[in-house]
């Protein structure tokens, strides 16, 4: 999962290194070593250390493991397929806002225009949520 360091304690540099150190820099699920070609890929090993349930704020040593960019990528998949879902959703919201937009007469840019905001606002729709094309054109 992607670091953001505010989601990590402030000593979280300190605990990844002694988890790794710990592990002798190996993997803990395939035993692939920091630095050497990775026995199934072949890329150079970049041993990380991943949360066990996932939760970064959660760093119960038995909940900490040393593991290479692979087995983290297998750890961590089904959070990532849950991301590709909300993505795809954004898109769809994304693509919904530029449809509204236009039908406004404004161009988006990025995110969504402060018009389509206000138009929003005078529809009684929560900035936060994106309206369906047909929700905004059913008020019209």
């Amino acid at each position: 999962m992607p670091f953001n360091r505010r989601d990590y304690p402030a000593n979280w540099d300190d605990l990844s290194r002694e988890v790794k150190n710990d592990a002798g820099w190996r993997c803990e699920f395939c035993g692939a070593e920091h630095g050497k070609p990775h026995q199934f890929t072949g890329s150079p090993v970049v041993i990380s250390t991943a949360h066990l349930d996932g939760d970064p704020s959660n760093c119960d040593r038995v909940n900490l493991a040393a593991v290479c960019q692979r087995c983290h990528l297998i750890l961590d998949r089904s959070r990532h397929s849950r991301h590709r879902k909300e993505n795809r959703e954004l898109e769809e919201l994304r693509r919904i806002a530029g449809y509204v937009a236009r039908k406004l007469g404004v161009v988006p840019d990025q995110g969504i225009p402060e018009e389509v905001i206000e138009r929003m606002r005078t529809l009684s729709v929560p900035p936060s949520r994106t309206p369906s094309a047909v929700e905004v054109l059913s008020r019209e």
